[in-house]
């Protein structure tokens, strides 16, 4: 039992020193995901489950955040939330000055940010067709995915709507 205990303590810190130095690029975009994630929380009462980026050693070329969304969505609802979230993202991405060296392309456009919105009941349970269960912005392309409760991962989604991002930025302006 010690010598297990003593393993796994030298397993810990080997794994902790080896996570080092994390460099001012990934602190800096890191910053504007928190920021701009409790922006979206507060606008839209969503919660922030988790973050993602792309790139090589130089340059980002993705980012991204995950919401959950504690109450049925419509799809026009939806819609504009992953719009508002995915201009939002941009905006503070493309005007940060010290990020701006760090990015590729610059400036960042829509196929460069991901933005997934995974929706529950009031309470927390799943959601099942015929509300909307997933909504996300994936390089450029919006979907709307559904699950049934009889299918559940078995065979993915019971339905997938698309729409590119500009007919559904379209449609946000012509509502509001």
């Amino acid at each position: 039992m010690t010598t297990y205990l003593l393993q796994l303590f030298l397993l810990a810190a080997f794994l902790v020193a080896g996570c080092g130095h994390i460099s001012d690029e990934i602190k800096l975009a890191r910053s504007i995901m928190i920021n701009v994630a409790k922006t979206l929380e507060q606008r839209y009462q969503i919660k922030i489950i988790g973050f993602s980026e792309a790139g090589d050693k130089d340059y980002y070329n993705k980012i991204g955040l995950e919401f959950n969304v504690y109450r049925v969505l419509s799809k026009d609802e939806g819609r504009e939330i992953l719009i508002g979230c995915t201009e939002e993202l941009l905006k503070s991405i493309n005007s940060n000055s010290e990020l701006q060296r760090y990015l590729q392309p610059y400036p960042f456009i829509v196929e460069n940010v991901d933005i997934a919105l995974y929706v529950y009941q009031l309470d927390g349970s799943d959601t099942y067709y015929p509300d909307i269960s997933v909504i996300t912005n994936w390089g450029g392309k919006i979907e709307f995915k559904t699950e049934s409760k009889e299918l559940k991962h078995k065979f993915g989604y019971t339905t997938r709507e698309k729409e590119s991002y500009e007919e559904a930025l379209k449609i946000v302006r012509t509502q509001n």
